[in-house]
């Protein structure tokens, strides 16, 4: 996946070098996830990112763009331990995440429609022995009315869904086997509004979000005294509110 998004990237810098937008960009947001449990699982808090992005720039017509991102923070843990079952315990979860992103944009009219490919990769820490990690490859269709390449107002939305999702939750501390989950998919919406001051800088406010149906059970046996278990993924949800401050160049 990394070879191919890498390809995609090589390919519309070549047809569009000479007339594009770049830009840097910092984002603070609050993030929540929750999982369908007795008791509950969710996580809040803020996290911060930074960002790159590349935008070929033509008034209308097709167009390609790209869009990267690191992000990060530390958020507030409330929920329940596996072993002993339903045992209430909060705490503090690291998240760490990486986004790529390749877009087909075309605009007209004043509007813009915009296709996306992406891989979301991202870390959950629960604790210093536990951990989950997921990639997430989704593709978003949504569309934008105003103009990002000039001085004024922009807004936009739409869908997002995830076509692939592999957890990694290390099982293997816990249990003799690590097999992987495989959450179901379900769609999800994104949206922005924003403001471009002038050649170089714009604010933009978003929100975006993930949903995710339950995984299929997993066997495993714990290491401890071999008893039998079936492991799974709960239904969860995403949900971000957040800021990005972007510098055009």
């Amino acid at each position: 996946m990394p070879r191919q998004f890498g390809l995609a990237i090589l390919l519309a810098a070549a047809s569009g070098a000479a007339c594009a937008d770049w830009e840097a960009s910092v984002k603070l947001e609050r993030f929540r996830w929750a999982e369908n449990t007795q008791p509950g699982v969710t996580e809040t808090g803020p996290r911060l990112g930074i960002g790159a992005a590349w935008t070929q720039n033509r008034d209308s017509g097709w167009l390609f763009g790209w869009r990267g991102e690191l992000y990060g923070g530390s958020v507030e843990y409330s929920g329940a331990q596996l072993f002993p079952p339903n045992n209430p315990v909060t705490g503090t979860t690291e998240y760490t995440g990486l986004i790529n992103e390749v877009q087909a944009i075309h605009r007209f009219a004043g509007a813009t429609l915009v296709a996306g490919l992406g891989l979301d990769y991202w870390n959950r820490q629960l604790s210093d022995t536990q951990s989950e990690e997921w990639w997430v490859t989704f593709v978003r269709l949504g569309g934008e009315y105003g103009t990002r390449t000039r001085p004024g107002w922009f807004a936009g939305g739409g869908v997002k869904y995830p076509i692939y999702i592999v957890e990694d939750a290390h099982l293997d501390i816990v249990f003799d086997q690590n097999p992987r989950l495989y959450p179901g998919r379900a769609p999800s919406l994104y949206a922005e509004i924003g403001y471009r001051f002038d050649r170089q800088w714009s604010l933009s406010g978003y929100y975006d979000s993930y949903r995710f149906k339950q995984s299929p059970g997993e066997h495993v046996t714990r290491t401890s005294d071999g008893a039998p278990f079936i492991v799974f993924q709960p239904e969860s949800r995403v949900e971000t509110f957040g800021v990005r401050l972007h510098l055009h160049f």
